[in-house]
């Protein structure tokens, strides 16, 4: 989460987008995005997935198998 969300703050501040864009085109409060930004929060993935998209990028999820199988 917190290099996904790393990742979300530099694509936002490469397009000179302010906490309060983000939170225009997403409908998140700018306090959850500054939260979320300073790791504050755990964020939903629904509103990772806005996040990326209002700085033009995707979320794409993968489950992937492990070892350690909880039975």
């Amino acid at each position: 989460n917190d290099e996904l969300v790393d990742r979300l703050v530099a694509y936002r501040k490469k397009l000179h987008m302010t906490q309060q864009d983000i939170a225009d085109q997403t409908g998140i409060k700018r306090a959850n995005i500054a939260r979320i930004e300073g790791k504050k929060f755990l964020a939903s993935i629904e509103s990772l997935i806005k996040y990326a998209k209002s700085v033009g990028y995707e979320v794409q999820l993968e489950l992937l198998e492990t070892k350690n199988k909880i039975e």
